[in-house]
């Protein structure tokens, strides 16, 4: 699908969710609205920015008529979100909160545990730049780049200015000493400057210094030549970013610190070893982040994080190990789809079936948060394999009921997005089925996969 495809469906979708939530619709219509908001954003990423009162998608003008798009401006204009900005294969829970974030005020909002989202970043406010620091680093700088002085004289004149900064705790003031550091140290053809540079990073490449320096991160538009320095200080530079992560306290320095680790692949170990943890919101940022690198040799540890207690945390391990597509990936989460459903359900020509599935595969069956059942739905389609589609089978047969209703269109549409034409003879099956909202969504959807 198209981006502004992509992005025209899920400002309706989230507009819609918010009027809900705002206006106390029944439970029933707001699941219903939360199923759609989670499909529109397994296509592609979408990036929202309000501009003159019309709702720009990746810096285009939506196609949308006014008053379909007005609600959603003017929760935007409550809450000052200049951008929001949602991650392809976003997480249900991930995508109610932010609804719900923007159905409600302002005043009534605390950014406490229960708001931690990985693949939905709210910009709020005026963008924020650091500033180059006192005159005299300027002039230190400048020194060094222009070659006024003997090289090492200048590298020692920097390194003093950064050490005291540090020690005074003027985090701002040692970031553009460093980041002049770094240029040099990568300049090619400067020789025994740049090997002067190189070394005195290294020197400076402390705990304490590197942690400081990484403070700027969520101030600046270009982050670039920030992960550089940190990319220099390996893994001392990788703990600094996990360590602001896990004690940021607003949705944009996480996203900062989120975004940095995934840039840099930075941490694993340290984030493999986080799955452990007391706290279930820093075993969900690790679980998120393992998946969001791909780091394939994390699955192992991820599985028992299906069984969690807290549903953010099953939630986030289910899209991470979707993310990863391991064999042993692809078999918890197909076991996560199993359990005692029905057996007399249509067949996919040419997907194998994997009945062969224990008494632990009830998890989805049983799963009692609606939010994390919609993401294993959405993570089975992601993942796409011939098991995963006889799983979304299974769901799509389930018995009757308001929740399990809700699910298994979410399953006929996981299923659609996943087999596009090759699905067409099972959804033909559900256009006879018993529910109206089944009948009417594979109707839907074999006229959708049709023009594909």
């Amino acid at each position: 699908m198209h981006a502004s495809q992509s992005s025209v469906g899920f400002t309706t979708a989230l507009s819609r969710m918010v009027l809900m939530l705002r206006y106390g619709a029944e439970s029933s219509e707001q699941r219903e609205a939360l199923r759609a908001l989670v499909l529109s954003a397994q296509d592609s990423a979408v990036e929202l920015e309000p501009s003159g009162g019309e709702m720009l998608g990746s810096g285009r003008t939506l196609p949308l008529r006014r008053e379909s798009v007005e609600p959603l401006l003017e929760r935007f204009a409550a809450h000052g979100v200049r951008k929001l900005v949602v991650r392809r294969g976003a997480m249900a829970g991930e995508l109610a909160d932010l609804a719900r974030i923007l159905a409600g005020e302002p005043e009534e909002l605390a950014d406490d545990d229960g708001v931690r989202m990985w693949n939905v970043q709210l910009v709020r406010g005026p963008e924020a730049e650091v500033g180059v620091g006192d005159e005299q680093s300027r002039a230190a700088i400048a020194s060094l780049e222009n070659g006024d002085e003997d090289a090492a004289t200048a590298v020692a004149t920097i390194e003093k200015l950064v050490q005291a900064a540090s020690e005074a705790g003027r985090a701002e003031s040692l970031v553009e000493p460093m980041l002049a550091l770094d240029r040099c140290a990568s300049a090619r053809g400067s020789g025994e400057r740049a090997a002067l540079c190189a070394a005195a990073l290294d020197e400076m490449s402390t705990p304490a210094i590197i942690r400081q320096f990484a403070q700027s991160l969520p101030l600046r538009s270009d982050r670039a030549p920030l992960l550089l320095v940190l990319k220099r200080s390996g893994d001392v530079g990788a703990h600094a970013l996990i360590a602001h992560l896990m004690a940021a306290e607003t949705l944009e320095e996480r996203r900062a610190y989120f975004d940095s680790i995934v840039a840099l692949r930075a941490g694993i170990p340290r984030l493999v070893d986080a799955l452990g943890h007391p706290q279930w919101y820093i075993v969900r940022n690790a679980a998120a982040l393992l998946g969001e690198m791909r780091v394939v040799e994390a699955d192992e540890a991820l599985v028992p994080l299906l069984v969690h207690p807290h549903a953010r945390v099953r939630e986030a391990a289910a899209a991470a190990l979707s993310r990863l597509g391991t064999e042993t990936a692809r078999a918890a989460l197909s076991e996560l789809a199993g359990g005692a459903l029905t057996d007399s359900r249509p067949r996919i020509a040419g997907v194998e079936d994997d009945t062969n599935v224990g008494p632990s595969a009830r998890t989805l069956e049983s799963e009692p948060d609606n939010d994390v059942r919609l993401g294993i739905i959405a993570a089975l389609g992601r993942l796409a394999t011939p098991a995963a589609v006889q799983r979304l089978i299974r769901v799509c047969t389930t018995s009757a009921g308001d929740t399990a209703t809700t699910l298994r269109v979410a399953a006929l549409e996981a299923l659609a997005a996943s087999r596009g034409g090759a699905s067409v003879p099972v959804l033909r099956e559900f256009t006879r089925d018993e529910h109206p909202e089944v009948r009417d969504a594979a109707r839907r959807l074999i006229a959708g996969v049709a023009v594909q």
